[in-house]
């Protein structure tokens, strides 16, 4: 086997002859940066007002999916009860715990 790889010192014959503290400065290259274009761009798209027909979109189906999430979890917990009432206990004290969250953070947003 070979043996495991260390630390290693490799000595110099002669001093190095430049310090950092004597060494040249780095020259400043001309460099031509981007304008920003896209972010220019970005930023009229963003401005513009949005379509009526597709905030009643997004509404919808926020809604529809708020509704399907809740009616899940309603039959998750109350399903749990039926079965187990401890770990439909503790899974009805978990949803609390989701919603009141929820509800706390969209309150200090508002």
């Amino acid at each position: 086997m070979s043996r495991p790889d260390g630390p290693l010192l490799i000595e110099m014959d002669e001093p190095a002859a430049e310090t950092p503290a004597s060494a040249p400065t780095v020259p400043d290259l001309a460099v031509t940066y981007p304008q920003g274009q896209a972010l220019q761009t970005l930023t009229v798209l963003a401005g513009r007002r949005g379509s009526r027909l597709w905030s009643w979109f997004w509404a919808a189906t926020v809604g529809v999916v708020g509704l399907m999430i809740s009616v899940a979890a309603w039959d998750f917990v109350f399903g749990l009860l039926a079965r187990n009432v401890w770990l439909g206990r503790a899974a009805l004290i978990g949803v609390g715990v989701v919603v009141l969250t929820a509800l706390g953070l969209s309150l200090r947003e508002w």
